[in-house]
C-alpha cells in the first residue's frame, strides 16, 4: 500500500490450503486484490478495484448418495472384519464402499472468478454531486469427475469407468448512476434529493457431457465409448430500475427519508410491466431536545420507524411457454425433435413483501449500557408457487403462479455492556435475542379456481397449510404399549393414527447469542461467542435411514435394531417407519418418531491473543514494529436434545423450508494458531 495525496494504491495476495475430514476432500485457493484511488481534478475522483480468485475443490459425495462416506460408514456392519479367509482386506464393515473405494469417486470443481469495478464521484457545485459505478463479476467454473475402470464394483456402467464434465460461464454486469442535490431551505432544515437509475444483466452459459467406458489412466470425455449425454444451457435475466429519494433533517434531531423505486425485469410475464416499491423511514433523537432531562442515567434516546416494500422475481423463462430440443429415436435412427419444456404464465409477477418496523436505541450510564429494541411485521403476498396441472391439459406437470400470502412478525433486541475499561483491563458483553412467528395466511386456488390442498414438500414430512408455519411437520401419530412387559415391542403393540397431525414448526421461534471481549494486563485479549436457537423440529433422516435400511441390508443399522437396551420410543419409531401399525385399516408408515426437537446452544468461537509489548528489543532488531500470537477455536461444543449428527445442518440448503438431515456432513471443528508480524 502507498501513494501520494493525489493517488493511493493497495495490493494484496493470499493463498490457502485446507484438508477436510476425509483425505480426498480438499480445497486450494489463491486470491489477489488491487485498489486504486485518484483525485483526477477538483471535485472529481475515481476509484478502480479488481479481484481475482482461483479455487480448486475436491469434494466427496454427501447427503442422499450411495457414494457418501457417511452412508457407507453409518449404515455399515457393527462388526469389523479386517480380512477374509484368503487374507484379502474385507469391506464388510461398510455398507457398499470403503473409504479407499470412495477416494476414486471424487468431484472436482475449478473456479476462476474475476471482479472489476469502477466508481466516479463528481461534485461540480457545493450543493450538487454525482455518482456513477459500473462492474463485472465473471465466474468460470469447471466441474468434472473421472472414474477409472475396475475401481468400483457396482454395475457394468461403473466397472468400465466414466467421465463427467461441465463448463459454466456466469457474467453479472451492473451499473448505477445517481445525482444528489443538497439544500438548506431553512436554517434548521436540510434537504437531500437523489435521482438515479440502475441496470443489471445476468448471463449464464453452460455445456455438459457424460460418457461411460474410458481407457485406464485417461480423463477425456471424447474417448468414452457408451451412454453419451450432452446438454447446453443458457439463461439471461435483465433488470432495470429508476429511483428517487428525499432525505430531510430537522435541527439534526429529526430525520425522515422517503424513497420510490420502479423496476422491470425480463423474467416478469409479458402482461406485467413495471412494479413500484415505496419506502419511508424516520428517526427522532429525543435526548437532544431541550425538554429531555439531562441525566447520565438515561444518556441517549433515539426512536425510529420504517415502512418498505420489496420483491422477489421469478427465474429465467418461468413466465414463458417454450419448447426444449431433444433427441428422439425413430426406427433406430436419432432425430432432432422438441418437447414442451415449461407451461408459462403471462401474468407472472414478483412476490411482493411489505414490512413495517418500529424501534428504539437507548443508552444508559454515559453510554456504558446500550439497548436496541425492534418490532417488525412483514407480509408477503403473490408468493411464487408451483401448482400441479391435470394430465388432461396435455401440458407440463406444473406451472408457476402468484398465490397466497405469508406473514412474519417478531422482535429483536441487543444489549451492550461496558462493565469496566481502562488502559490495562477491560470487560464487555453483548447479547442478542430475536423471535419469529411465521404463518401462512392464504394458499390460493389452482388453475381451475378450486382451493389448493396442502402443498407437500420434503418427501412428504413437511407441508404448507393455511394457518400454520410454512413447511411445518405433519405425520401420523404413534402410540405404543409394552403389553407383555418384556421390553421389546412388536408390531401389534404399535398403533398409528388415521391422519397426519401437526408435530411442530420447521422454522425456529427464537435465536439468541452472547459474546464477551476481555482485555487482561493490556497484552492479553480473550473473545468468545455462544449462539442458540429453538422452538423448531428437524427430521433425523440419518437415523431413520440407518434403521429402516437395515431391513434390506441385513440389520446393520441402528440402536433400535441392534441394541438390547433400546428404549421403547426408539423401537416404536423403527416399527412405525418400517412396517406401520398393528391394524390393517391403518396400513402405511410414518416418520413421526424421527422428527425431533432441534433446539441447541453452540459454543461458536474462542480466541486468545497475546500482544507483544513494543519495548521488546528482539522485535526492533528484526525490523518488526509489532507482533501478536493468537490461538482460536471454532464450532467447539454443542448442547442439544437432538440425537442426529447436527441440529443445524440440512440435506438440501437450496430448497426452501427444508429442515432435515440425511447423512449430511456436519460443520467441522477448527483450531487455529496465527502469528502476526507488522513491519
Amino acid at each position: 500500500a502507498g501513494g501520494t495525496d493525489v493517488t493511493q494504491y493497495y495490493i494484496d495476495g493470499e493463498t490457502n490450503s485446507e484438508h477436510g475430514i476425509v483425505s480426498y476432500n480438499t480445497v486450494n485457493r489463491q486470491n489477489f486484490r488491487g485498489n486504486l484511488n485518484s483525485r483526477i481534478a477538483r471535485g472529481l475522483d475515481f476509484a478502480l478495484s479488481t479481484q481475482y480468485t482461483r479455487s480448486k475443490l475436491a469434494l466427496n459425495s454427501n447427503d442422499n448418495s450411495i457414494f457418501s462416506p457417511l452412508i457407507n460408514g453409518l449404515v455399515g456392519s457393527a462388526f469389523f472384519t479386517p480380512s477374509d479367509s484368503l487374507g484379502n482386506i474385507s469391506d464388510l464393515n461398510y455398507r457398499s464402499f470403503s473409504q479407499s473405494d470412495l477416494s476414486n469417486y471424487v468431484t472436482h470443481q475449478n473456479v476462476d472468478r474475476y471482479l472489476i469495478g469502477a466508481i466516479a464521484n463528481y461534485r461540480p457545485l457545493n450543493w450538487l454531486s454525482g455518482n456513477f459505478n459500473i462492474g463485472l463479476d465473471y465466474i468460470n467454473r469447471f466441474d468434472f469427475r473421472s472414474l477409472q475402470p475396475n475401481k468400483l464394483a457396482i454395475a457394468q456402467s461403473f466397472t468400465i469407468g466414466s467421465r463427467e464434465s461441465e463448463r459454466t460461464n456466469n457474467y453479472l454486469y451492473t451499473g448505477t448512476g445517481s445525482t444528489t442535490a443538497t439544500f438548506r431551505p431553512f436554517a434548521s432544515l436540510t434537504s437531500a434529493t437523489t435521482v438515479g437509475a440502475s441496470y443489471n444483466r445476468n448471463v449464464l452459459q453452460s455445456t455438459a457431457g457424460t460418457g461411460n467406458g474410458i481407457v485406464a489412466g485417461t480423463q477425456n470425455l471424447g474417448a468414452t465409448s457408451s451412454l453419451f449425454t450432452v446438454n447446453e444451457n443458457f439463461a439471461e435475466i435483465i433488470s432495470i430500475g429508476t429511483f428517487v429519494s428525499e432525505a430531510l433533517s430537522f435541527r439534526d434531531r429529526m430525520f425522515v427519508t422517503g424513497s420510490l423505486r420502479r423496476d422491470d425485469n425480463s423474467a416478469f410475464g409479458s402482461s406485467f410491466g413495471f412494479i413500484t416499491y415505496p419506502g419511508i423511514n424516520a428517526s427522532w433523537v429525543l435526548s437532544d431536545e431541550s425538554f429531555f432531562p439531562k441525566t447520565n442515567l438515561l444518556s441517549n434516546v433515539r426512536l425510529r420507524a420504517a415502512y418498505g416494500e420489496s420483491g422477489t422475481r421469478p427465474d429465467f423463462r418461468q413466465a414463458t411457454t417454450f419448447f426444449t430440443p431433444v433427441s428422439t429415436s425413430v426406427n433406430n435412427i436419432e432425430n432432432s425433435s422438441i418437447t414442451l419444456g415449461t407451461t408459462g404464465n403471462l401474468d407472472l409477477k414478483p412476490e411482493l413483501t411489505k414490512e413495517t418496523e418500529f424501534g428504539a436505541d437507548l443508552s444508559f450510564l454515559s453510554d456504558r449500557i446500550g439497548v436496541q429494541l425492534t418490532h417488525y411485521n412483514k407480509r408477503s403476498s403473490d408468493a411464487l408457487i408451483n401448482i400441479p396441472l391435470a394430465p388432461s391439459f396435455g401440458l407440463t406437470a406444473s406451472t408457476l403462479r402468484n398465490l397466497g400470502a405469508i406473514s412474519n412478525r417478531g422482535n429483536e433486541a441487543q444489549l451492550d455492556l461496558k462493565i469496566f475499561e481502562n488502559e490495562w483491563n477491560a470487560f464487555s458483553l453483548r447479547g442478542t435475542a430475536t423471535t419469529l412467528t411465521n404463518r401462512i395466511n392464504e394458499i390460493g386456488n389452482d388453475a381451475t379456481g378450486k382451493a389448493l390442498p396442502d402443498i407437500i414438500i420434503n418427501r412428504g414430512e413437511q407441508r404448507h397449510r393455511k394457518g400454520y408455519s410454512a413447511g411445518a411437520f405433519f405425520q401420523r401419530p404413534i402410540t405404543y404399549s409394552d403389553v407383555n412387559g418384556d421390553g421389546l415391542l412388536s408390531r401389534s403393540e404399535v398403533t398409528l393414527g388415521d391422519t397426519a397431525v401437526f408435530l411442530g414448526d420447521a422454522l425456529p421461534h427464537w435465536n439468541r447469542s452472547i459474546s464477551a471481549d476481555i482485555k487482561v494486563l493490556k497484552y492479553i485479549r480473550v473473545s468468545t461467542l455462544f449462539e442458540g436457537r429453538g422452538g423448531n423440529k428437524q427430521l433425523n433422516g440419518t437415523e431413520q435411514f440407518r434403521c429402516t435400511s437395515g431391513v434390506s441390508f441385513g440389520d446393520r443399522g441402528c440402536s433400535a435394531t441392534g441394541n438390547p437396551n433400546a428404549s421403547l420410543a426408539e423401537q416404536a419409531a423403527f416399527i412405525a417407519a418400517t412396517f406401520g401399525g398393528a391394524a390393517p385399516s391403518k396400513a402405511g408408515t410414518t416418520k413421526t418418531g424421527y422428527i425431533q426437537d432441534a433446539g441447541f446452544t453452540k459454543w461458536r468461537e474462542l480466541s486468545i491473543t497475546l500482544q507483544a509489548p513494543d519495548s521488546w528489543s528482539f522485535l526492533r532488531m528484526g525490523g518488526a514494529k509489532g507482533a501478536s500470537l493468537s490461538f482460536s477455536g471454532r464450532n467447539l461444543k454443542t448442547w442439544t436434545k437432538y440425537t442426529g449428527l447436527d441440529p443445524e445442518i440440512v440435506e438440501s440448503a437450496t430448497s426452501n423450508f427444508n429442515q432435515s438431515e440425511f447423512n449430511t456432513q456436519p460443520a467441522p471443528r477448527f483450531y487455529t494458531v496465527r502469528l502476526n508480524l507488522n513491519f
